[in-house]
């Protein structure tokens, strides 16, 4: 455990300072404990995908420790991380972005339990970032591997018009776009900022130039996006010029029908979704009109949206602003 280069791990990672001193202080702690060489054991098991949160949790039974325990890996892995993309002939700066959801899960944590560190969940999504399966481009995140697989396969119908359908709802004359197996590539939305619109294109336009230059073996059909903040319900709450309806409108738009989703962690926090919507003071409009949509019975689900790449080198060469 080389304290110094962890904490400069850290501060590559835009981590606060009053972030780096708590790893500064647990690294201490771990010494004085004769724990180093348990916390060099957990970062090499998670780079091996082996790691377990009882394991952690074994060693740190007080929660706040444990979640900054965790951070102290994240943090850790970033060498390895350097070392995965060098590997995949992926660009360092590429690798700087992505560095900056560290911040981002800092923040939602300190929004909700008022002290660094992260969930389990972060630790293996940023594993997944670190090893370069998923990159930054601006505000949107890529996903190079990926197959199309719905329950459903998409159609042109003879008006021209996009749909999803099963096989036995499709009609004759319909044409199939995607269908099962079909290689595509995913977009994730990360909480760093607002959704504008033209900040998405953009980053369309960086993922399509490094797809033809570094990935050009992908022949992906279309893009794929799967999240809460593509629940088609929205557009019968949230304001006709909202940010996240103009994002719909980059794509043909579905929901899952499932209405499990993390609306409310998202949107209202983790208290919220553990107690109930009611449970936390509503401060934003985005909250007040949800919540009074729940209120009346509604149920919030997750969305998919898919782009063509015919659409997507459209929207990226500016000869359309919309698809849906």
């Amino acid at each position: 455990m080389n304290t110094e280069k962890l904490l400069e791990n850290a501060r590559l990672a835009q981590l606060p300072e009053f972030c780096v001193e708590a790893l500064a202080l647990l690294c201490a702690s771990l010494r004085e404990k004769g724990l180093e060489n348990f916390y060099d054991a957990m970062v090499e098991k998670c780079e091996n995908h082996t790691l377990t949160n009882e394991e952690i949790l074994a060693k740190f039974p007080e929660k706040k420790e444990a979640d900054l325990f965790r951070m102290l890996i994240i943090v850790g892995m970033i060498d390895y991380a350097f070392t995965c993309y060098e590997k995949k002939n992926i660009p360092k700066e590429i690798l700087l972005e992505n560095l900056l959801d560290a911040p981002i899960w800092l923040d939602y944590h300190m929004e909700n339990y008022g002290y660094p560190g992260f969930q389990w969940r972060i630790i293996e999504w940023c594993r997944t970032l670190w090893e370069g399966n998923v990159l930054k481009f601006g505000r949107l995140q890529l996903e190079t591997a990926g197959t199309y697989h719905e329950k459903f396969n998409t159609y042109r119908t003879k008006e021209g018009k996009i749909v999803f359908a099963s096989e036995e709802e499709a009609e004759k004359d319909w044409t199939r776009l995607l269908k099962e197996g079909d290689r595509i590539v995913s977009i994730h939305i990360p909480a760093s900022g607002p959704l504008k619109k033209e900040l998405c294109i953009a980053s369309f336009r960086r993922m399509r130039q490094y797809l033809a230059e570094y990935r050009p073996d992908i022949d992906y059909k279309a893009i794929r996006c799967s999240s809460w903040l593509l629940d088609p319900q929205l557009k019968r709450i949230l304001p006709p010029q909202s940010n996240v309806l103009a994002f719909q409108t980059l794509g043909h738009v579905r929901g899952n029908g499932t209405f499990v989703t993390e609306t409310v962690s998202r949107v209202f926090g983790e208290k919220a979704a553990a107690e109930g919507i009611d449970a936390v003071p509503h401060k934003t409009d985005m909250q007040r009109r949800l919540a009074a949509f729940a209120a009346k019975g509604g149920k919030f689900d997750n969305g998919v949206m898919f782009i063509l790449r015919e659409e997507f080198d459209a929207l990226c060469d500016g000869k359309i602003t919309s698809v849906s």
